[in-house]
């Protein structure tokens, strides 16, 4: 429970709407993941991501700018799911081997994802890993 001060009464009425709810931006696009993998690409816009939420639609804007970046951001959370954790194996073919069937397993998991793919790429962090 959290005791109201002026201070904080401040800071939360300049924080955005989903900060006040405790949501952060890797939980728009878990949300926006999950979403399209039990009810297809289709099924994820603005407005039903944030009914999912529990928020208003404009509130997701503070996070994402629109859905081609909740696209890319949806892309590269599969792309983390390929990465192999630390340490790599020793021998270059076992990593490959790890590589191909944790890509296999994500894709298969997620497929939508290839739907998701844009005309024209935009790399994120766990795409270019």
């Amino acid at each position: 429970m959290t005791v109201e001060t002026p201070e904080t009464r401040a800071a939360l009425e300049g924080a955005p709407a989903l900060e006040r709810a405790g949501i952060r931006r890797q939980q728009i696009v878990a949300t926006a993941v999950a979403l399209a993998d039990r009810e297809g690409l289709e099924a994820v816009s603005m407005r039903r991501l944030a009914e999912q939420l529990g928020v208003g639609t404009m509130t997701l804007y503070s996070y994402v700018s629109g859905k081609d970046e909740l696209l890319d951001l949806m892309r590269d959370e599969v792309a983390r799911e390929m990465l192999l954790p630390e340490p790599l194996p020793e021998s270059w073919r076992q990593t490959l081997w790890e590589i191909a069937v944790r890509t296999r397993d994500a894709l298969e998991a997620h497929p939508w994802h290839f739907d998701a793919l844009p005309q024209r790429p935009r790399r994120r962090i766990n795409t270019m890993r």
